[in-house]
């Protein structure tokens, strides 16, 4: 699901990496973007040298791309990503046919390919390309059992039979998927793990004898072991070394740590029957809980309960004992066991953290880092004005009525998010109006302001109606302008409710959510229910310098998983919003733009909250955004030259998981790459580059020392799966690699997995990342570990690949990176979460609230470049929301730079030639005023599809066209002089030769119609 963390097969490709073709050997010699050839039907071309046929595995992958397929000079079948790639194996031996297929945008598609060994190369050529009509379940079927354009039982094929030299593909890229039984690639199958002495030694049960004579000597409701946090136990194992004849488990525990060093062991329960327990720690040492206090065991388990103790500095020569106390309520059973930790050696300055294998960072669990009541950067305080019940912060200010909810809102940004104006826009066409059944009228109400820091206002409005019933409204904004409101009732409670949001219709010009891609906002009116399928409970409707996100919520909100694992943890029904069927619309009529929800008959004491997001949140800083330039290293670089890097132009670094400095997914920190990672990032740091790292949540690796620890937290960190969904997701469709299987178990939902290979450094392992659970002490962890990265690495900023933060952790993770004062970059990345996986949802709504704290967004994958202009600027350029984006893959220079956007090295595009540009005209030192703003002084007639945005700059003014079509448009160019400062359709513009983009040439005569090449465009320089 994850482009930035796919393997890319040494198949068909227009692009192929040495690494890459290192899966079965052989010369790629087949390239059509460097010289324009494509596979045709009539003739074989030689695409691998060296290679064997018999390494193919067409059956194990799913298309990256379909397009790119040409029949007779007409339209190519457009470009596409998503669905596994279904193979029909029609021929053996030294040849290969084989159907190729996915899903994408209502068609499946399918390519016909016929591979042959030829001596000890392999040849290819195109047999056929088809696709069938907007229907959903044919992906798999064989389209040689449907040769003509005749309608068929389950689908029709359209009219494309076989024409000599009718086909032609000169891109076809397929990406491995697994096989059918474990769905692990051959490059992590064929990986193992290194001996593992641990393992064993905890693995390896008690006899069922030795167990029942030891409980027939020690008859107890339960019993208690101490155990090392060397061995950490695991699958409800009772392990055989405690009853050796040495072994003092049962007598408590006894260890060794250092002055200083936050020290774990294990107090471990073993139990017949299943329990819920509650623990005690009785010492005068300082103890933190890393299992809850209050943990359950399963019938015949075994409960490991994780202790921390923090070791004075000045106990050396000492031994310091406690005692661990267990209780099962229930029935009154209790039981203690004792423990003794002798202190010698010298003192740990850092508690142990790091070392990775001492587990001190299981502290970090508990962290509060990052909850100070400070602002971050961008932003400004915020303002309470009291007498006018108004709030302000950067850019916005938000007017509050009597009952607590907004009467108004006004956005002070300019069109393209550059500036800040005096002038303000009104958001809102009447103040927000929640009703309920009733029609009561208050007799009272009551409204005051609870809290007023700098970093958030808080208020209470209490309408009392008599008789003992009130309705509360608590409400609170942070500086960021994320509002969130919590409305209840007491006494005669409200069953039925209905909230509506209103904007002006000239506000309200684009919008997104409830399954709409995200576009300009026509009249008319979209009613979307509550299902749990679908990850919709959330909208956003406004201009660009103006916008209202509402999320609506019920008292049990929990946040939902993302991208392909949402099944397994989907959208809570809100009791109240979602109550009697309920419902929430989005419609614009001539008068309003409207949001609205309704429940009806919820139970007494439901909650009817709501989130309100007020976007934009802070301005473009587009000077910084153009001087930030990426070379993304991904998966399994070892090497690069950070001189040669600048040279090109880089100035930011990014580097992947699965690469020599970073091996394991989501832990850094770790003690195989630790010290190349120092190494490298101070090698960035003297070539004048910034280095980040791929660091997030969501899923974490199986390396982590700490990791059976987490396994032991009853799902808290490390997601329990469940069981009522059917199948695995489809990053692991038969299920967990045996590894997990065998030493983790089944009750866990598997993610990315790789083979990380680095000899030259480390041991080969393999890296079998699990999912996490949202919103848990993790997040702790987490932002104590980039803490620890900035403090001790030096990193330069995140690299989030999709996330499981919630935006108060990502507000606290902003405070860690810019707390010295140094600018420090966060890019995020996601998958189209439009995608039936990821319950058919928006990636923006889906991530609202971190976007305050992000510097860049790089979307790409599945957002196909063939979308309309209003698309891009809504999904992929990030400027509704004051973040600037950039294009993932092989992007469209001339569409990117209407808002921005750039390819990132590296990663599918080469933006090189557009940053010498950039150079040259000082384009940092412009504004942008895009083609969305009523101020752009260039405006295009005659064709939607052609779109143009200006750069304003002391030196030169730049223009930016760009054509959406997949044909050529003609389109009349209008110029505001006055806003130009010159005329432009007589201005001597040149068309400048930009390496990778464009050739010199003529500039257009703007006193006629111009014709904008197909997905073409040009970039245009006045200069004065």
């Amino acid at each position: 699901m994850n482009t930035t963390k796919t393997k890319t097969l040494c198949m068909v490709a227009a692009v192929l990496s040495a690494v890459a073709l290192a899966a079965f050997g052989g010369e790629v010699v087949w390239d059509a973007t460097k010289d324009g050839r494509v596979m045709a039907e009539t003739n074989d071309i030689l695409l691998f040298k060296g290679a064997s046929l018999a390494e193919l595995r067409p059956s194990r992958c799913w298309f990256n791309r379909a397009g790119r397929v040409r029949a007779d000079g007409s339209r190519a079948m457009s470009q596409g990503e998503g669905s596994v790639c279904h193979v029909h194996r029609l021929d053996g031996g030294n040849v290969l046919e084989a159907q190729c297929q996915l899903f994408d945008s209502g068609f499946t598609k399918c390519v016909k390919l016929r591979l042959a060994q030829k001596g000890a190369d392999v040849v290819g050529r195109v047999l056929y390309a088809r696709y069938c009509t907007s229907r959903s379940d044919v992906v798999g079927a064989n389209f040689d059992s449907h040769p003509t354009a005749a309608p068929q039982p389950t689908y029709s094929v359209m009219p494309n039979g076989r024409v000599t030299n009718g086909y032609n593909v000169d891109w076809l890229v397929m990406r491995e998927l697994g096989s059918a039984d474990d769905n692990i690639p051959d490059t992590t199958s064929g990986g193992a793990m290194p001996e593992d002495s641990v393992l064993s030694f905890m693995e390896n049960a008690v006899d069922d004898y030795v167990w029942d004579a030891y409980r027939k000597a020690h008859s107890a409701p339960f019993h208690l072991f101490g155990e090392d946090r060397r061995f950490a136990v695991r699958n409800n194992i009772i392990p055989a070394h405690w009853f050796a004849k040495k072994s003092r488990a049962a007598q408590g525990f006894f260890g060794t740590a250092q002055p200083g060093e936050f020290y774990p062991f294990q107090v471990c329960v073993a139990s017949e029957k299943a329990r819920t327990l509650r623990w005690i720690a009785k010492t005068d040492l300082k103890v933190s809980r890393i299992t809850p206090e209050m943990c359950a065991v399963a019938a015949n388990g075994v409960k490991p309960i994780w202790v921390m103790v923090d070791i004075p500095k000045d106990a050396a020569g000492k031994t310091l004992k406690g005692e661990v106390c267990v209780e099962d309520a229930a029935d009154a059973a209790r039981a203690s066991i004792p423990f003794e930790i002798e202190v010698k050696g010298d003192v740990l300055e850092d508690g142990g953290i790091g070392d990775a294998w001492r587990l001190a960072r299981l502290k970090w669990l508990n962290s509060d880092i990052g909850r100070e009541e400070t602002v971050t950067k961008p932003y400004a305080p915020v303002v309470v004005d009291k007498a006018r019940r108004a709030v302000k912060i950067l850019g916005r200010e938000l007017v509050l009525g009597e009952d607590g909810l907004p009467a108004q809102i006004v956005s002070h940004f300019s069109g393209s998010n550059t500036r800040i104006v005096e002038k303000g826009m009104n958001l809102l066409a009447a103040p927000v109006k929640f009703s309920g059944t009733s029609g009561r009228t208050p007799r009272e109400r009551r409204f005051s302001f609870t809290k007023c820091s700098p970093a958030r206002a808080e208020w209470r409005a209490e309408a009392d109606f008599g008789g003992g019933a009130k309705r509360i409204v608590e409400g609170r904004i942070d500086f960021a302008g994320e509002c969130r409101f919590r409305i209840r009732h007491e006494g005669a409670a409200e069953t039925s409710a209905a909230l509506e949001i209103a904007m002006p219709p000239d506000v309200a010009r684009f919008r997104e959510g409830f399954g709409i891609n995200g576009g300009f906002f026509q009249e008319g009116k979209v009613e979307q229910g509550w299902d749990e399928k679908l990850n919709r409970d959330a909208v956003w409707m406004g201009s660009v310098n103006g916008g209202l996100a509402v999320r609506f919520k019920g008292a049990n909100y929990r946040r939902p998983l993302i991208n392909a694992y949402y099944a397994w943890q989907k959208l809570h029904m809100p009791e109240s919003w979602a109550a009697g069927g309920g419902t929430m619309t989005l419609e614009k009529t001539s008068s309003a733009a409207t949001i609205r929800a309704e429940g009806r008959g919820a139970p007494a004491g439901a909650e009817w909250n709501f989130d309100l997001y007020i976007t934009p949140f802070h301005l473009l800083d587009m000077k910084a955004h153009l001087g930030e330039r990426y070379l993304h290293l991904g998966q399994r670089n070892s090497s690069f030259n950070a001189a040669k890097a600048r040279e090109a132009g880089a100035t930011v670094i990014n580097l992947h998981h699965n690469t020599i400095w970073n091996p394991y997914i989501n832990y850094p920190y770790n003690d195989d790459g630790g010290p190349l990672l120092k190494k490298v990032v101070k090698e960035a740091h003297d070539a004048g580059l910034l280095l980040k790292i791929y660091y997030t949540t969501r899923e974490l690796t199986q390396n982590l020392p700490e990791f059976f620890a987490l396994k032991s937290l009853d799902g808290e960190v490390l997601i329990r799966r469940d069981d009522s969904v059917p199948g695995w997701p489809i990053t692991n469709r038969g299920g967990p690699h045996p590894w997990l299987r065998t030493h983790v178990g089944t009750d866990i939902l598997p993610a990315w997995r790789e083979n990380v290979r680095f000899r030259q450094a480390y041991a080969p392992r393999l890296d079998l990342a699990v999912i996490t659970t949202p919103d848990t002490r993790w997040d702790n962890f987490y932002l104590e570990g980039l803490d620890y990265l900035v403090r001790e690495y030096g990193i330069d900023g995140l690299y989030i690949d999709d996330t499981a933060l919630t935006g108060r952790a990502m507000q606290r993770a902003r405070r860690i990176l810019d707390r010295d004062g140094k600018r420090r970059l966060v890019d995020n990345h996601s998958w189209n979460h439009h995608n039936p996986h990821a319950g058919s949802g928006s990636t923006n709504l889906a991530f609202i609230d971190l976007y305050p704290y992000f510097d860049l967004l790089w979307r790409g994958e599945g957002f196909y470049n063939d979308t309309p202009p209003d698309f891009w600027l809504m999904e992929r350029s990030g400027i509704p929301f004051g973040v600037p984006g950039e294009m993932l893959g092989r992007g469209n220079p001339f569409r990117g730079l209407l808002f921005g956007m750039t390819d990132r090295w590296g990663w599918g595009g080469n933006p090189c030639g557009l940053w010498k540009f950039f150079d040259d005209v000082k384009l940092g030192d412009a504004e942008l005023v895009g083609w969305w703003d009523d101020a752009c002084p260039v405006k295009v007639l005659g064709s939607a599809n052609v779109k143009a945005s200006v750069w304003k700059g002391p030196w030169c003014t730049v223009l930016v066209i760009a054509n959406f079509a997949k044909e050529p448009c003609k389109a009349k160019f209008t110029f505001d002089a006055a806003a130009l400062g010159f005329d432009g359709a007589k201005a001597a513009w040149e068309l400048p030769a930009i390496e990778g983009v464009q050739k010199a040439a003529p500039a257009p005569d703007f006193n006629a119609e111009v014709e904008v090449p197909a997905g073409g465009g040009f970039i245009l320089v006045k200069r004065r």
